[in-house]
């Protein structure tokens, strides 16, 4: 048997790299600039309206970091495949 012979097993490698952050919402996600403004966010029904800012999206991980600027200043995390809907600014 020679080397090519055997598993490297660059295929495992392969699959573990493939996004597993799928939808519409990921992937807008991907597209967006950190500090672009979101007009409204919808998770599990529950509307998020206050300033936010997107700041990143983890693609390893799938969450999503925004920053809601409103009378209390705070972070939001959350996977992206659970966001229902998003509405941009403009």
């Amino acid at each position: 048997m020679g080397l090519l012979d055997r598993d490297c097993g660059c295929d495992r490698v392969a699959a573990a790299r493939e996004d597993k952050c799928k939808g519409c919402v990921c992937e807008l996600l991907k597209t967006l600039q950190p500090g672009t403004e979101v007009e409204e966010l919808f998770v599990n029904g529950v509307k998020f309206d206050d300033d936010i800012v997107f700041i990143n999206l983890d693609r390893e991980t799938c969450c999503a970091t925004f920053t809601r600027n409103g009378s209390t200043p705070k972070v939001i995390v959350i996977d992206c495949r659970k966001i229902d809907a998003i509405i941009l600014e403009g």
